[in-house]
């Protein structure tokens, strides 16, 4: 075990420091205009000098604020859906209907995330609650009423399953179709050394091992 996890140590640097980091792209939303961000920093900045001295005229600057920020987020709302449809103009005279079709679920909101949102008040609370959730409801064996036994039925005879140790091309087949440059798994082993031929026959080695 613990030349596996030295291996994985080793990968990891070795990835960090030679592989280049991908963009995060951001989406062109109204809510990430030039204009909404300065409106909603400047609203920011205003509430915080409110509530640290609420005189009269910083509550007028506040309600400025407030109405400054919804003007900027509807003049972005306009603009984004006519960007949207001059998009969805053009993809459509070049015969680009897959992305015709995306632009048009863009502009009807059919790719927004869930709004589901687990209560918690903090990230910390919320992700505590899921974990007792799942606790709860995976965590504890089946119930069965007093003098009652659940019936045992075969599914199938005992089937031809080989249970020895993996090979070389079991491991090939499994990696076969894994992008080379798909983000590391929770080994933190990237995938393009999981489809080196030297480091499947050390990781064989180690699994036998272990």
């Amino acid at each position: 075990m613990k030349m596996l996890n030295t291996l994985i140590k080793s990968t990891e640097e070795i990835a960090l420091s030679t592989l280049p980091k991908k963009e995060k792209r951001t989406k062109s939303k109204p809510s990430n205009f030039l204009s909404v961000v300065d409106a909603r920093n400047h609203l920011k900045a205003v509430s915080s000098k409110y509530h640290r001295s609420p005189t009269k005229p910083l509550k007028i600057q506040l309600i400025t604020a407030k109405k400054n920020l919804d003007d900027a987020y509807l003049n972005a709302e306009v603009d984004f859906i006519n960007g949207k449809i001059d998009k969805l103009s053009k993809e459509h005279i070049s015969k680009q209907h897959h992305l015709a079709w995306k632009t048009i679920k863009d502009l009807s909101g059919k790719n927004s995330g869930s709004s589901v949102r687990i209560k918690g008040g903090s990230a910390k609370k919320r992700l505590e609650n899921w974990s007792n959730h799942f606790e709860n409801l995976l965590g504890k064996s089946a119930k069965v009423p007093e003098n009652c036994t659940l019936p045992t039925v075969p599914v199938s005879e005992t089937l031809s399953i080989e249970t020895s140790s993996f090979t070389i091309s079991e491991l090939k087949a499994a990696t076969k179709n894994l992008k080379s440059f798909k983000v590391f798994g929770p080994d933190n082993i990237p995938a393009v050394t999981w489809k080196d031929e030297n480091f499947m026959s050390y990781y064989l080695i180690f699994a036998i091992i272990l």
